[in-house]
C-alpha cells in the first residue's frame, strides 16, 4: 500500500509538471517522465496505478502536442477534430464519424480554399521533441520498441488509441510540418493498412473488437482529413 501511494503521488507530480511552467523542454527529461508512466502502466499489479499511469500519459501527450502547436505558431483550435475534448471515446465508428461530419467538412474546405498554411520542413525544439514522441509511438504500434521512451513493448490497443487521438486533434501538424507528414505517410499508414488486412486473432491482442474499432476510426480520420496529402494511401 505504501508503494502504491508513492507511485500515485509520483504520477500526480509528473502531471503537475506537464501542466505548469515546469514542463520539461528537453528530450532527456521528457523521455524520463513519460517512461515512468509507461513502466508503471505495464508492470504494476495495482489497477489504480495502471489507470492513473495511462491517464497521466495521455494528458502529458496532449500537453506536449499543444506545446508543439504553440511553438510552431500554428492555429491551436481551428484545426482540431474534437476541439477542447481530450481522449473522448465513442462506442461505435458510425456514431463517432456522424457526430463530427460537419466539422470534418469545414476542415476540408479550409485546407482546399487557399487559406491553409504552407508546408515546411523546419521544426522548433518543441517540434522536434513532439516528432520523436510520434516516431516512438508509431514504432510501438508496429510491435517495435521505443528507444527514446526506453520501452521495449506496449499494448498496441493503448498505443493506437493515443495515435488516433493525435491524428484527429492535431491535423494542422501533419498538414503543415513535413517531418510529421512523413511519419504519417510512411509509418502510421503502413500500420493501419497492415492491421486492416490481419486476421481477427491479431497476435493475441486483448480487447480485439475495440482494437478493430480504433483501426477503423483512424482510417476514417486519414481518409477524411488527409486524403489530399495521401492520395495513394487513401485509395489503398
Amino acid at each position: 500500500m505504501a508503494d502504491e501511494s508513492l507511485q500515485l503521488k509520483t504520477l500526480q507530480t509528473i502531471l503537475v509538471m506537464f501542466q505548469s511552467c515546469l514542463q520539461p523542454d528537453n528530450e532527456e527529461n521528457t523521455a524520463q517522465a513519460l517512461g515512468i508512466c509507461l513502466r508503471l502502466l505495464e508492470s504494476n499489479r495495482s489497477y489504480s496505478v495502471r489507470n492513473t499511469a495511462a491517464a497521466t500519459f495521455r494528458q502529458a501527450v496532449a500537453l506536449i502536442f499543444d506545446r508543439v502547436v504553440t511553438a510552431e505558431s500554428l492555429p491551436s483550435e481551428k484545426f482540431k477534430f474534437a476541439s477542447g475534448v481530450h481522449m473522448s471515446r465513442s462506442n461505435s465508428v458510425t456514431s463517432d464519424i456522424t457526430r463530427n461530419i460537419t466539422h470534418l467538412k469545414s476542415l476540408e474546405q479550409e485546407f482546399t480554399s487557399g487559406t491553409s498554411l504552407l508546408m515546411r520542413n523546419t521544426l522548433t525544439k518543441s517540434g522536434k521533441l513532439g516528432l520523436i514522441l510520434l516516431e516512438d509511438l508509431a514504432s510501438l504500434a508496429a510491435s517495435g520498441s521505443a528507444n527514446w521512451l526506453g520501452v521495449s513493448s506496449l499494448q498496441r490497443t493503448f498505443v493506437l488509441d493515443i495515435l488516433e487521438f493525435i491524428l484527429s486533434n492535431y491535423v494542422v501538424l501533419f498538414r503543415t510540418l513535413i517531418p510529421y507528414e512523413e511519419v504519417l505517410r510512411h509509418q502510421i499508414c503502413s500500420i493501419l493498412m497492415t492491421s486492416l488486412r490481419t486476421d481477427s486473432e491479431f497476435e493475441g491482442e486483448t480487447g480485439e473488437p475495440y482494437f478493430r474499432r480504433l483501426v477503423l476510426r483512424s482510417v476514417a480520420h486519414v481518409i477524411r482529413l488527409y486524403s489530399s496529402l495521401l492520395i495513394t494511401e487513401s485509395e489503398v
